[in-house]
């Protein structure tokens, strides 16, 4: 993970849960973000609806998560102090370390920034 948070990546992905039971598969997907791991292997289709919701930010989650970027924007954009850097990485999604990105936007990023300096 600290490899990952240097190099500005998305965490680790975990190892697949052997089990058929979503209430365990929701626990090990539950378990491994608690560990900083941004997601999980399925082995079956029906394994993806439990790892996805215990993967995904919660309501509240999201809530907060506006009210940090709203609280900001109504500031103009003025950093109070060091505690609004941590708190809007983990808020904004393009944010390096922030948490609520859309699947396939990190690929799709770097992507973008390497054919940035192509010319055709």
């Amino acid at each position: 993970m600290v490899a990952s948070r240097l190099a500005q990546l998305p965490g680790p992905i975990d190892g697949p849960s052997l089990s058929d039971d979503p209430v365990v598969v929701h626990e090990s997907a539950a378990l491994s973000a608690s560990l900083g791991l941004t997601g999980k292997l399925c082995l079956k289709p029906a394994q993806a609806d439990p790892v996805n919701a215990a993967l995904s930010p919660s309501a509240d989650e999201l809530a907060w998560a506006s009210g940090v970027i709203a609280d900001f924007a109504a500031r103009g954009g003025v950093l109070r102090d060091g505690s609004d850097l941590p708190r809007l990485a983990r808020a904004h999604p393009r944010a390096p370390g922030g948490r609520a990105r859309p699947r396939g936007a990190a690929t799709a990023d770097r992507a973008r920034s390497k054919g940035a300096g192509k010319k055709s």
